[in-house]
């Protein structure tokens, strides 16, 4: 199984960068660099190759690139309320679609997706845009 499959999409953690996330990640989505040579006599340098991604541990050596969080479902899960105003405890499911997160009482169908960290977050994202939580 690829570590994609463990964070966040970067189109989903687009998302979460645009609300406010600010909590840091083990995992980043980074501009994709590349080894370049130059002319050969200025030696090596990283070069930004615009509009690719690719996920990254930590943040080492990227603090100037594009980022943006990854987070795994335990990082989600740790920014989520246990219960929801009305009392109903986060739950979450496994369909032959995908993955569910959410409570009782907020019947949204967005939250469905096809990583447990896709739908976490979107439950995150739901609850965020209705505030009734606040990005840390």
């Amino acid at each position: 199984m690829s570590m994609t499959n463990h964070v966040t999409s970067l189109e989903v953690s687009k998302k979460l960068k645009e609300v406010g996330w600010k909590k840091e990640t083990e995992f980043w989505w980074i501009t994709k660099t590349r080894i370049n040579s130059g002319d050969g006599h200025s030696g090596w340098y990283k070069e930004e190759v615009k509009g690719i991604f690719e996920l990254s541990y930590g943040k080492q050596g990227y603090v100037n690139s594009v980022r943006f969080p990854a987070p795994l479902a335990t990082e989600l899960l740790e920014e989520l309320p246990i219960n929801s105003k009305g009392g109903y405890n986060l739950t979450m499911y496994k369909y032959d679609i995908g993955y569910y997160a959410g409570y009782a009482d907020s019947k949204n169908e967005d939250c469905i997706a096809n990583t447990l960290p896709n739908a976490l977050a979107k439950m995150y994202l739901y609850l965020t845009k209705k505030g009734l939580i606040k990005c840390q």
